[in-house]
């Protein structure tokens, strides 16, 4: 199924028409972000008999960055804000934002770790995000990696532990392409974890026992044709 209606005649319409014809690279980088998940979209949209054309409405919303996170809350590929989110049944996440002397000691913590990152390796990092996770008893997280290679701007993942379960939700980490285990982590309150976002596949076995931790990112700065990013 197609959408079929006519151009309007608007200003603002002509003025994004005339930035995306002017900014190709832009385009070009939201293709790339676009191919993890552009098959899983359309396949969906095809079951539902929708209009194709909304597969291409995250290029609108966060230039197909599943990570993109807006000042009025609103966040990922579609930019659901809460309370969208919890009418969907969608998880909800709460971002670090500074509201907190706790956090803000946290993040003073992870900008020393930062600034220690670029001058030793020369890594160029730009910012670092990160959002309380728990885990209650059957929760878990399936094997995936934090970033797609060449496709986000996370370089290195963190994890602070905030308590010690007595069984449960442990972090495997795989080696590089392969299926073999590197390394499995126990959940202890003050072990901090930081592997390559790209590199290491991983995962989070079901918990048993609640567990709390902090999940961040440092990131690179991945500004593309005006578009800052991280957003300020």
């Amino acid at each position: 199924m197609q959408l079929e209606m006519e151009i309007p005649n608007n200003a603002k319409v002509d003025y994004y028409r005339k930035w995306y014809i002017k900014h190709p690279n832009h385009l070009k980088t939201v293709s790339q972000r676009a191919q993890p998940f552009l098959y899983l979209i359309t396949e969906e949209i095809e079951a539902r008999d929708l209009p194709l054309e909304l597969a291409l409405l995250p290029i609108v919303e966060s230039s197909f960055d599943a990570f993109a996170y807006s000042h009025g809350s609103a966040a990922g590929l579609w930019q659901f804000v809460p309370a969208t989110g919890k009418a969907f049944g969608l998880d909800q996440t709460y971002w670090f934002d500074g509201s907190s002397q706790a956090q803000l000691t946290y993040l003073a913590v992870m900008e020393s770790i930062r600034t220690t990152l670029n001058r030793t390796f020369f890594m160029g990092l730009f910012d670092y995000e990160c959002h309380y996770a728990k885990y209650t008893h059957g929760d878990f997280y399936k094997k995936h990696v934090d970033a797609f290679k060449g496709r986000s701007n996370r370089v290195f993942t963190s994890v602070l532990y905030l308590n010690t379960p007595n069984k449960g939700g442990e972090l495997v980490i795989y080696k590089p392409k392969s299926k073999v285990v590197e390394v499995s982590i126990s959940p202890e309150a003050g072990t901090l974890v930081l592997f390559e976002s790209e590199r290491f596949v991983h995962e989070v076995l079901p918990a048993v026992d609640n567990r709390y931790s902090i999940a961040g990112w440092f990131r690179k700065n991945a500004s593309i044709s005006g578009i800052v990013d991280p957003p300020r």
